[in-house]
């Protein structure tokens, strides 16, 4: 009898273990990249082309110098260029802190991707460094100059062929709006692309009208809740986007408090309202004309906070935002 049983315990462990060697990996293959303006200065007079971008390659924990050219070059974990998703951080953050914020990010696509993807950071100077009120409109127009960087980055990257998608947080959201407007022709004080010598050539042009439109995803978005209005300071940033997901909060202390960054707009974030809320308090209703944005208030579940980490692990629409990015 106890032959007979350590026989059959000895069937069921190959079995486990052959099974086991057949399944397929638990979650895709990726790749982690950081693109650098840190080293950079923030006035619009100092653009330079191409930029000249610090690149680094995520691997095993660590990061490695890299360069834009590796990065725009063949894809190193696919045969074609995969998903690429780019994450735009927020204000007052450290390079190092950065850096654990994307891993976060990368852990959550991790679980709900079914095809390999490219993550890559879009690293902007906002360390904290002075006096909070000066600092934050000071940075407030830092992301205003890296939509131009980031506009080149995006441009660069379709004319592989990749999909893009982006995720912006808080200020992030910002340099995206901006960038998505330049993308389409747009300008920023004054300026487009074209004239900052920050476009890309006719080729690549060509190449991205055929790669399509974005996925966006915004967390608290630090912007005015109009902007993307016809009358709105972007109004050709939804030209480029196929769909539109915006995680606010209702109770946000932070965004609470935007419309004292200009005291002559008085501008009301989208990530305290919505875009274009339709009344007072808060509503989730979209832009009107435009089916292709997504929102949803996390008070509920995050409460009186701004903190982007809370809204990754405690607002229950997270896999929505993630899911738009990937493209389900």
């Amino acid at each position: 009898m106890l032959r007979v049983l350590l026989s059959a315990i000895a069937i069921l462990i190959t079995s486990g273990v052959n099974r086991s060697a057949a399944d397929p990996p638990s979650c895709p293959a990726s790749e982690l990249w950081e693109v650098s303006t840190r080293h950079l200065s923030c006035s619009i007079c100092a653009l330079k082309s191409p930029p000249e971008f610090q690149v680094f390659r995520g691997q095993n924990g660590s990061w490695f110098k890299s360069s834009i050219d590796e990065l725009l070059g063949p894809p190193v974990s696919t045969a074609s260029p995969p998903l690429t998703i780019v994450y735009v951080h927020g204000n007052w953050m450290e390079r190092c802190n950065a850096l654990e914020r994307v891993r976060i990010v990368d852990g959550h696509l991790k679980r709900y991707a079914s095809e390999p993807y490219r993550l890559i950071m879009f690293s902007w100077p906002s360390q904290h460094e002075s006096r909070i009120v000066r600092e934050v409109r000071e940075h407030a127009d830092c992301a205003d100059v890296q939509s131009f960087y980031l506009a080149w980055l995006i441009k660069s990257l379709q004319a592989s062929g990749s999909r893009i998608s982006i995720l912006g947080f808080s200020f992030g959201a910002r340099s995206v709006a901006g960038a998505l407007h330049l993308e389409a022709g747009g300008k920023i004080q004054g300026r487009s692309a074209l004239s900052s010598g920050l476009s890309t050539s006719d080729s690549t042009v060509v190449a991205v009208s055929r790669a399509g439109l974005h996925r966006v995803s915004f967390v608290a978005p630090a912007i005015d809740r109009t902007w993307f209005s016809p009358n709105g300071r972007y109004p050709l940033a939804m030209t480029q986007i196929d769909h539109l997901v915006n995680l606010y909060n209702s109770k946000d202390p932070i965004l609470r408090r935007f419309r004292f960054i200009d005291t002559v707009a008085r501008p009301i974030a989208a990530g305290f309202t919505g875009l274009e809320a339709a009344s007072n308090p808060p509503a989730t209703s979209p832009l009107q004309g435009q089916e292709k944005i997504e929102q949803f208030d996390c008070r509920s579940a995050i409460g009186s906070t701004h903190s982007e980490v809370s809204y990754y692990s405690e607002c229950p629409y997270l896999r929505v935002a993630i899911n738009n990015l990937l493209w389900k």
